[in-house]
């Protein structure tokens, strides 16, 4: 593999450690005055008060337009992070990330998907973010998957229900249709770790195919995966819909277990929003 200059695995992995650690470069320099071998920024002080990341971001994004530059949202990310509570849970990125103008939206499920996402980030021509978790993520993928911007993958295929899915909740929606399955409910499930931009023609076919949507994410169920989806349901018109999230609340400090329980982020969320349909 050679991607402009990245010629293995390693140096992909590699790219992603740099931007872990160069978070004082979007914080306290500023995105905009990232000279060209600075392209990768952490901004995992997303959560802070947004006069600092989010600032930067949106500054960088207006100023540049197709400038590429990656922006790691890592560790603080969800509500799933852990104990650290309600302070450090930023549960708003995606909504955020996906108002700015020419920003790219990626929020991969699984340690092969955070590759494939990376690779392609490295060559779009414009500002990504990648939103990841702190903790370690079930094993989606055996293989890297194929990874195209703006294009989301069918894990699974049905004709009763589709789940839509990102990041931790994309292996609770593959059990979700594992028990939905059992009680005779034909369930597609989707990685759309691309939310902006989102796929909308598979959206759209899943919609008429199945006519029924739920989609799942650690994030609040306003202005993130759910509402991406939802805008295009709107517009068809073809679909019932559902959306597993934050209720538009602050998290809270426990395990992740717990937590899952709490917001109901797994596989009993994903039922209770089937029953709801």
């Amino acid at each position: 593999m050679n991607i402009q200059g990245f010629n293995d695995e390693k140096r992909i992995f590699d790219s992603i450690l740099i931007s872990f650690f160069r978070h004082y470069l979007v914080a306290h320099s500023g995105i905009n005055r990232m000279g060209e071998d600075k392209r990768y920024a952490n901004a995992d002080r997303m959560y802070g008060g947004y006069g600092g990341d989010f600032g930067s971001c949106r500054i960088s994004s207006a100023a540049f337009g197709t400038v590429r530059i990656i922006l790691c949202g890592y560790k603080l990310s969800g509500v799933l992070i852990g104990e650290d509570g309600a302070s450090h849970q930023c549960i708003e990125d995606i909504s955020l990330m996906r108002t700015i103008p020419n920003m790219t939206v990626i929020v991969p499920c699984d340690e092969k998907s955070v590759y494939a996402a990376v690779e392609a980030a490295i060559c779009h021509d414009g500002p990504v973010y990648i939103r990841m978790g702190r903790l370690a993520a079930e094993t989606v993928y055996q293989e890297k998957p194929e990874f195209a911007i703006g294009k989301g993958n069918v894990l699974k295929d049905g004709t009763d229900l589709t789940i839509a899915a990102v990041g931790d909740l994309v292996p609770e929606a593959l059990k979700a249709a594992a028990v939905l399955e059992e009680k005779g409910v034909s369930t597609a499930v989707l990685d759309l770790a691309c939310v902006k931009p989102i796929d909308e023609e598979l959206i759209k076919k899943y919609a008429r195919k199945t006519g029924k949507i739920i989609t799942a994410e650690d994030h609040n169920v306003i202005g993130g995966l759910g509402s991406a989806v939802s805008e295009i349901i709107a517009q068809e018109g073809t679909a019932r819909m559902q959306r597993v999230g934050i209720k538009d609340c602050f998290g809270r400090s426990g395990t992740r277990e717990t937590l899952q329980d709490y917001f109901k982020l797994n596989v009993a969320g994903i039922l209770e929003a089937y029953e709801r349909l």
